[in-house]
């Protein structure tokens, strides 16, 4: 999705990598993201590609499967924090050591019609939606029943992420759960 916090750094991931792509959903919100986007990949010349659910992408020893987002009920708000979170790209990346589910910051809306159109959301790594937020269901992370769980969260952060009882819920399911360097650590 096209917050800054999941946008701001793509200069700086171009910087000395050959890319094939840059992919997005299908949401355009907040605009003038999407065209920050658009021209920082125009000036490396690096296309932008849309991904849509039920798209496959595939390479030696990598499957990715777009489970969503599903196209929005209504219109976007870009000023609704929710709404543009719920238009994250969500991928299940199928590899030779296991499933990983990545979420963006899908929040419950996004979750509950994932369940409710059946993905197959099982995977054994799961990035955890919006940086471990509270907004994240019981049945959604049943549905992923992960091993490890992975929390991108930055340090002192003003939005109290990750969510300790979030987290505690997760390891009395038995998984260990593990911070981004700068977040709270490894929680295991």
């Amino acid at each position: 999705h096209l917050h800054a916090d999941h946008t701001g750094g793509l200069r700086s991931a171009l910087d000395g990598r050959s890319v094939g792509a840059v992919a997005v959903g299908s949401a355009r919100e907040p605009a003038w993201a999407y065209e920050r986007v658009r021209r920082i990949a125009g000036e490396r010349r690096v296309p932008v590609l849309e991904l849509r659910p039920g798209q496959r992408l595939s390479w030696p020893s990598l499957v990715l499967e777009v489970l969503g987002p599903s196209e929005p009920i209504g219109p976007v708000d870009p000023e609704d924090g929710t709404d543009v979170n719920n238009t994250s790209v969500v991928l299940r990346a199928d590899t030779v050591g296991g499933a990983l589910l990545l979420t963006g910051d899908i929040e419950l809306l996004a979750q509950a019609r994932l369940l409710g159109e059946g993905a197959q959301l099982r995977a054994d790594v799961l990035k955890l939606p919006h940086h471990g937020s509270r907004y994240t269901s019981p049945e959604f992370l049943a549905a992923v029943s992960p091993r490890l769980v992975l929390v991108s969260v930055g340090a002192g952060n003003r939005y109290g992420h990750p969510n300790d009882a979030l987290l505690n819920a997760l390891r009395q399911r038995g998984a260990r759960t593990q911070t981004t360097p700068g977040g709270l650590g490894d929680s295991s």
